[in-house]
């Protein structure tokens, strides 16, 4: 549900009926905190858990960071961001490569706009480096000594057209020495992150509602005259 439909339905549900019945019950400070706290759930979320839109719009930012700003104490540490957190900021972002020491072989979208574990999933399954970056994966063809392939059965028709795929876009790569890979924002005009837009990015495609009017449209004619 749309960020709308869920501050409507928060409004008159969530928010409307405990004011209702509070008008005749008191209720401690605890209660109010526990209404209060299942409102921003929903809100942030619209699920049980915070794990919504804005909470994810949020997480991007500690992706965006990892990339801008490598210097800073946290990188290289483990972050809160799932694989779909990862997803969309693969999705959300361009990569024009430099150097090839900061884009990620497998996980960064350096082959037209798409990540190679995405294009190439069979080879990227049997991969056990998955974790280096461009030009180490590059420099040698190093991505291909970390495949393993242990019997025959796992030799097929589609896994070798990966592999061609795959060794075409890193021969056709090019490394430019002294100049750092750059990364863009697609959803705002001087490809910076901004919250706001990474929560708009989500709501693509999600269906408009118009629950407000349906909700709070007064159904009763607007003046009624009686004769007698």
């Amino acid at each position: 549900m749309a960020a709308a439909g869920r501050t409507t339905l928060v409004k008159s549900v969530l928010t409307s009926q405990p004011i209702y019945l509070l008008t005749a019950l008191k209720i401690t400070k605890e209660s109010l905190e526990q209404i209060d706290k299942q409102r921003r759930r929903f809100l942030w979320a619209g699920t049980e858990g915070i794990t919504g839109e804005n909470v994810r719009a949020l997480r991007l930012r500690w992706l965006w960071h990892k990339w801008k700003d490598p210097t800073k104490p946290w990188v290289g540490l483990d972050t809160p961001c799932d694989e779909i957190d990862r997803d969309l900021f693969a999705a959300s972002t361009e990569i024009t490569v430099g150097d090839g020491n900061t884009a990620r072989f497998w996980s960064s979208a350096w082959i037209d706009g798409r990540r190679p574990k995405d294009l190439m999933p069979l080879v990227y399954a049997i991969s056990k480096n998955r974790k280096k970056t461009l030009r180490q994966g590059k420099e040698g063809d190093a991505w291909i000594k970390d495949l393993t392939i242990h019997t025959q059965s796992t030799i097929t028709v589609s896994l070798i057209e990966q592999l061609v795929a795959l060794w075409e876009a890193v021969r056709n790569v090019q490394l430019a020495n002294g100049e750092p890979d750059q990364i863009a924002w697609k959803f705002t005009s001087n490809g910076r992150y901004a919250s706001s837009s990474a929560y708009q990015a989500q709501c693509y495609g999600t269906p408009n509602t118009n629950f407000n009017s349906l909700i709070w449209k007064v159904w009763a004619p607007e003046k009624c005259k009686f004769h007698a």
